[in-house]
């Protein structure tokens, strides 16, 4: 099996992905074993925002340490012509790390309106999980994106 493995660089492509992918993992290193947490999330000024629903979880968050976020975007693989043999799988990897902190009074209305037009079908509160004060931002340092193919 051959792989091909490539760094994207290219910003544009990685919030346009990031924009557009509804879901991700959300890993929280917690005394030593890491907690991973498949989640929605809202990626809004290179930052990633997140509403935890269960109250347990977040009340044993450890705010200012480390988090990673991550998505995986699985495609069709591309015909080309020059290769011999065609790719079976295309991925595409986006991670984001930083520090978790709770999200700013100030700024929770624009989050919340963010997650209504990204997940609501008609801007229905009612139709979204409860968005109360349970919101929580990775503040980005790195965002890592890479594409493979293979097969």
């Amino acid at each position: 099996m051959k792989k091909n493995k490539r760094q994207i660089r290219d910003i544009e492509l990685i919030e346009k992905e990031l924009h557009n992918t509804h879901v991700g993992v959300l890993a929280l290193y917690e005394d030593e074993k890491v907690l991973q947490i498949p989640t929605t999330f809202l990626y809004l000024d290179k930052n990633i925002y997140i509403f935890l629903e269960d109250e347990e979880i977040y009340d044993t968050l450890h705010f200012d340490s480390q988090a990673s976020f991550a998505l995986i975007k699985n495609d069709k693989p591309r015909k080309n012509s020059k290769q011999e043999n065609r790719s079976t799988y295309h991925a595409l990897s986006i991670t984001i790390t930083g520090n978790l902190r709770k999200v700013d009074e100030q700024k929770l209305d624009e989050i919340k309106s963010g997650f209504l037009k990204k997940y609501s079908n008609n801007g229905d509160e009612s139709e979204i999980i409860d968005l109360n004060d349970k919101a929580v931002i990775i503040d980005s340092e790195e965002i890592q994106a890479f594409e493979e193919t293979g097969g």
